[in-house]
C-alpha cells in the first residue's frame, strides 16, 4: 500500500474524530447530531453517498462496554458499595460516553468510506451503491470525487 493512500486513511481517521470534512478538513459534515449533510459547507464536496448504516452504533457499543465493564471488579474488589448506586453511576457514565462517542465514530467511518472510494479500493458498494448494476454509478462517483 502506498504512503499516499495510507496518509489519506490516517488523515480521514483524524478528521473524522474531529467531526470535519474528509476532503478539506475544515467544514463540518454532520448536522442535527447524526445526520450527514449532502455537501460540505466549506468545499462543497458531495457527501451523501458515504453510508455507514449501523457500523457506528456497533463500534460505539464495543468501545463503551470495553471501557465501562472493567470498572465492576475494580469497584467491588476495593469497596463495598450499594449495587443500585453502582448500576446508576455506570449507566450514567456509559450513556454520556456513548452520546459523546457516537457522532465521532459515525464521522470516522464515513470518512474512511470516503477515502476508500477516493483511492478506488475496488469494493462493491463502498460508495453507497448497493447492487452490482449500480457499479457504473459508483465508478462515476469516484471520478467526480477525484476531479474535485
Amino acid at each position: 500500500m502506498s504512503d499516499e493512500i495510507e496518509r489519506n486513511k490516517k488523515q480521514a481517521v483524524i478528521r473524522g474524530f474531529m467531526l470535519k470534512c474528509p476532503s478539506c478538513g475544515v467544514g463540518k459534515t454532520l448536522h442535527k447530531y447524526l445526520k450527514v449533510k449532502d455537501n460540505c459547507d466549506h468545499c462543497g464536496i458531495d457527501l451523501h453517498h458515504a453510508s455507514v448504516d449501523d457500523g457506528p452504533a456497533y463500534f460505539t457499543l464495543m468501545v463503551v462496554v470495553g471501557l465501562i465493564l472493567p470498572f465492576l471488579p475494580i469497584i467491588y474488589a476495593n469497596y463495598d458499595p450499594n449495587p443500585l448506586l453502582v448500576a446508576f453511576a455506570l449507566m450514567g457514565a456509559a450513556t454520556v460516553l456513548a452520546l459523546w462517542l457516537l457522532p465521532r465514530t459515525k464521522e470516522l467511518l464515513s470518512n474512511l468510506v470516503f477515502e476508500y472510494c477516493w483511492s478506488c479500493g475496488d469494493l462493491v458498494g463502498v460508495c453507497g451503491f448497493d447492487s452490482v448494476f449500480e457499479r457504473d454509478a459508483c465508478d462515476d462517483f469516484c471520478e467526480v470525487v477525484k476531479a474535485a
